[in-house]
């Protein structure tokens, strides 16, 4: 590259990072390489404060008596370290991204009658949010923020279990199983790529590009560097039009692979990948030998 080019991409990398840099987003992302912690409560029939037995789904194993000072701790350890990511995003765009980071359920037996049920299954949702306050003060969370996390991200549902119209729920013997209620954390971590991050994978889309040849595999594996579905955004105004540059370049003309099926639907799938784990739908589609993208989620 000569020296004229050279300082005519160093200014245009500047005003990518004035232009752009406003718009480069981070977001709060649900941790999905671990499985979340789920604790499962059972009760006796009638009874919505004392659980008889507790499975941990981390460790796979049940216990009984249950040990509630150890189940608080498991908690508070989890929601520790995503507490900081939180509340950088409370009242801030992407906020509703935190919903069920928190999710509380809490179900009855279907043998008996719909008030008493619907006051048992109360009495359940409030154990287990009681574990989760008493898990946040543990580690010294401000009441008003415990509040926060337990009306703005945690999510409730109580289900009254239902028989068959034809069966009558007075001879029918209460089901142990359907006598719980859970507890589930899924921790949140913060993803989103800087602006020079997005100049890296511009450029090396740029020059995995050409008229006669390309090399497709190293588009796949810049586009594979996106994070997020704000990182889509940021990549497509780079280009002006993502889609059609990546059709420009993924086409159907002669590859290893015969043709480029194959790194199409490596595309579609990891955009889609992301837009999901920014709490979007699905935003690429392949229409004939296209790839299509809608963004205006």
């Amino acid at each position: 590259m000569g020296r004229i080019e050279k300082i005519k991409r160093e200014l245009i990398e500047e005003a990518n990072k004035r232009i752009l840099g406003e718009n480069v987003k981070e977001e709060p992302i649900k941790v999905t390489y671990t499985k979340p912690l789920k604790y499962t409560f059972l009760f006796n029939e009638g009874d919505g404060d004392k659980p008889i037995r507790a499975f941990n789904s981390v460790y796979s194993e049940w216990e009984s008596p249950v040990n509630e000072e150890s189940t608080i701790y498991q908690i508070g350890r989890w929601l520790r370290d995503s507490l900081p990511t939180i509340f950088k995003f409370v009242d801030r765009e992407f906020e509703d991204q935190l919903e069920g980071i928190i999710k509380l359920s809490s179900q009855t037996s279907s043998s008996g009658g719909d008030s008493a049920n619907a006051n048992v299954g109360e009495e359940r949702l409030e154990y287990v949010e009681g574990l989760v306050f008493k898990a946040l003060d543990q580690i010294g969370v401000k009441d008003t923020a415990i509040k926060k996390l337990l009306t703005s991200y945690t999510e409730s549902d109580y289900d009254a279990t239902k028989l068959p119209s034809y069966m009558d729920n007075g001879k029918v013997d209460p089901d142990k199983m359907e006598q719980q209620a859970t507890v589930e954390i899924t921790p949140v971590t913060i993803k989103g790529l800087e602006t020079d991050a997005i100049t890296d994978i511009e450029h090396d889309i740029e020059a995995a590009s050409g008229s006669w040849s390309t090399e497709e595999v190293d588009i796949v594996k810049a586009i594979k560097r996106l994070e997020t579905y704000s990182d889509i955004e940021d990549l497509n105004k780079r280009f002006g039009n993502l889609e059609g540059r990546i059709n420009g370049q993924i086409t159907d003309g002669v590859t290893q692979y015969g043709s480029d099926t194959k790194e199409r639907k490596d595309i579609r799938d990891h955009l889609n990948k992301i837009a999901h784990r920014s709490g979007k739908t699905d935003i690429a589609k392949i229409s004939g030998d296209k790839l299509v993208i809608i963004l205006d989620q």
